[in-house]
């Protein structure tokens, strides 16, 4: 294995770690989400906010939108689509997430075989769109600089590659 390969192996490495805890921050997002489910759909706490709301005389939030007047099934609708909203933005973080570990794994087991390259760089292309979609910086430095790599391995023809291999 040469040195850049070595480099494509760690660099992968690193970026299956980050998408290992990127998926324990989803479980951790869910959980939160079921206990905000279970509250929001106890009636004592729609009846806090409504009261919340109701005593506070002219509440307006940031939009300048009277909230005062919301019975108890208006707050439950609003927070029953907050539930579903970050419930699907975690189901597409999380679906972002396996694409990222996915294209982590495969550059660990293809950093030496010259004949998947096509497929590394193409699986770290993907790593670039996911990590630009979930705003992950470090992610997506990581996938830049293995596509750079697998981009510069992929010129070698593969003869030089196996001499390079054997420490020819």
């Amino acid at each position: 294995m040469n040195s850049d390969s070595k480099t494509v192996r760690g660099l992968s490495i690193a970026i299956v770690v980050l998408a290992a805890l990127g998926i324990l921050g989803v479980i951790a997002g869910f959980a939160l989400i079921a206990i905000f489910g279970v509250a929001v759909n106890d009636p004592t706490v729609i009846a806090e906010i409504q009261n919340e709301l109701n005593s506070s005389g002219n509440y307006f939030d940031d939009d300048y939108i009277y909230l005062g007047g919301m019975d108890s099934g208006d707050i439950l609708t609003m927070l029953n689509a907050t539930v579903g909203i970050s419930a699907f933005l975690l189901v597409m973080g999380l679906l972002c997430v396996v694409v990222q570990l996915i294209a982590g794994i495969i550059g660990i087991k293809s950093c030496a075989d010259p004949t998947k390259f096509s497929k590394l760089f193409g699986w770290t292309i993907a790593g670039i769109v996911v990590s630009v979609l979930t705003c992950s910086v470090i992610t997506l430095v990581l996938f830049i600089i293995v596509a750079v790599y697998v981009n510069k391995m992929k010129k070698l023809p593969p003869e030089a590659f196996t001499q390079q291999q054997m420490g020819y």
